[in-house]
């Protein structure tokens, strides 16, 4: 791998090793994390790890400002964090330009599987998410986020960057702008009076996370495949296994963040 890192622990691993990595123990979920994270991004500080949430076991985490510095940016790329901002452009760009077509792998199983919830079990009330913003409609789970559907004309795996908000202990609401690829996608299912099949990936690799957020392209705007793009980004293809409840080829096996 040329960033160095499998997956998101990894990162997490090498931004410690960095001294670009503060763990937060004891903040709630309640305005508080969403504070500390607001006052840290203005002075540009580490990437946060919340630990010991309060009404939480130690070790369910949140992560936050994984990417929010060039350095970090850089870092994930896996180009050199001393490139200042043009050669950093120049790089990246060169990166692009030398595209080619990594495939995804489909796999049968992977550490995704280490920790699994079925039927009345689900509850996403187990997890600290942060109400972020004082005039937040409610807990919001994603936008760190990779949400995966599948085009029914097509049967392309798209996956994009959405608003995914805790309503209960298990459901879940999710925005997608409308003119966006995946809302088009949902309307296509719900036009043949069908529901749309979703599955959303939480603590995915950070390149996994810029396909998806679409950071990553080209400014030839050519067609990007985004699984190929990412492979290509990474050095390696992406593993993927066919997610159980709606059959999606949509999930990181080694997402084990």
């Amino acid at each position: 791998m040329p960033a160095g890192f499998s997956d998101l622990r990894d990162f997490i691993s090498i931004l410690e090793a960095n001294a670009d990595l503060k763990t937060i123990k004891g903040a709630g979920w309640d305005l508080e994390m969403g504070t500390i994270c607001e006052l840290n991004h203005e002075r540009e500080g580490p990437a946060l790890l919340f630990d010991e949430v309060p009404g939480y076991p130690p070790g369910y985490r949140v992560l936050a400002g994984a990417m929010w510095t060039p350095r970090r940016s850089l870092l994930a790329l896996g180009l050199s964090t001393e490139l200042d901002t043009d050669e950093a452009l120049t790089a990246y760009e060169e990166r692009v330009a030398a595209y080619r077509p990594t495939p995804p792998v489909e796999v049968q199983t992977g550490p995704i599987y280490e920790n699994a919830f079925w039927g009345d079990d689900v509850d996403l009330l187990k997890f600290p998410t942060p109400r972020w913003h004082e005039l937040d409609g409610g807990r919001y789970i994603g936008t760190g986020c990779a949400v995966f559907l599948r085009d029914p004309d097509t049967g392309r795996i798209h996956f994009g960057c959405y608003r995914v908000m805790v309503h209960d202990r298990n459901t879940a609401g999710l925005y997608i702008t409308p003119n966006k690829t995946g809302a088009i996608i949902r309307r296509k299912y719900w036009e043949r009076g069908q529901s749309c099949p979703v599955a959303v990936s939480f603590g995915q690799d950070p390149v996994l996370f810029l396909g998806a957020a679409q950071y990553l392209g080209a400014k030839n705007k050519r067609e990007l495949v985004r699984y190929e793009l990412v492979g290509h980004m990474r050095g390696a293809p992406v593993e993927v296994v066919r997610e159980e409840v709606t059959g999606l080829r949509g999930r990181v096996p080694t997402a084990r963040g």
